[in-house]
């Protein structure tokens, strides 16, 4: 199987989910379509994609490991959600055998965004991997009209967009033993473990809980 999806968003689906279908994703989809060689860009988003008799897991699994690249939404609450976990260290080991995310390769696969303004607070192990702050206008009530959704397109088309780019375009050749790398596999879970190691306490206050 070829690869289905550009990106995968990954996120913690609680008061985030409203603002990420309704402002975030379009946003990304319209923009990041521009600047691909298809003039599409292929997204994958929650549970929008899964058809009805499904097993969720299943789902969510093969579209992890058919997505060229994982953009994270990191929030204080992201990385105390197991599954959360285990998307991003699916990508982190793929990350680690394609030799990515070094200094003499800085290619990536990964291009986590910063939604709750508590960076402190993440895993010391993840904040190696440069994080997008769109914090400042990830709320709740923000509509499409509104000035700050506007600032919000443009600090997308400005930081984030490019980043997602280049990262798809750095993506290997699809790989299908990708599909066996369950929550089960001794590497995913050694780096699980890496990411829920204790960190640094929450010093400010985010602007939505996520």
């Amino acid at each position: 199987m070829p690869y289905q999806y550009d990106v995968f968003i990954s996120y913690r689906n609680s008061q985030l989910k409203k603002w990420v279908r309704d402002i975030f994703y379009e946003i990304l989809e319209h923009h990041l379509g521009e600047q691909l060689t298809t003039g599409e860009a292929k997204i994958f988003l929650d549970r929008k994609d899964i058809s009805g008799g499904v097993t969720w897991d299943d789902a969510l699994q093969n579209a992890l490991a058919s997505s060229k690249v994982i953009l994270p939404l990191w929030s204080r609450r992201y990385f105390s959600r197991d599954w959360c976990k285990y998307e991003l260290a699916h990508m982190l080991m793929r990350q680690e055998e394609c030799g990515y995310g070094r200094r003499s390769n800085d290619r990536c696969l990964i291009v986590p965004v910063d939604v709750t303004g508590g960076y402190v607070s993440f895993p010391d192990y993840v904040k190696r991997i440069q994080c997008i702050p769109l914090y400042e206008y990830a709320r709740i009530y923000l509509t499409k009209e509104s000035p700050k959704a506007v600032e919000l397109e443009e600090q997308m088309v400005k930081k984030l967009v490019p980043a997602v780019a280049k990262a798809i375009s750095s993506a290997p050749e699809y790989d299908s033993k990708w599909l066996d790398w369950d929550q089960e596999n001794d590497r995913i879970r050694e780096i699980t473990n890496l990411i829920s190691t204790e960190h640094s306490s929450q010093t400010s206050a985010p602007s939505l809980g996520g």
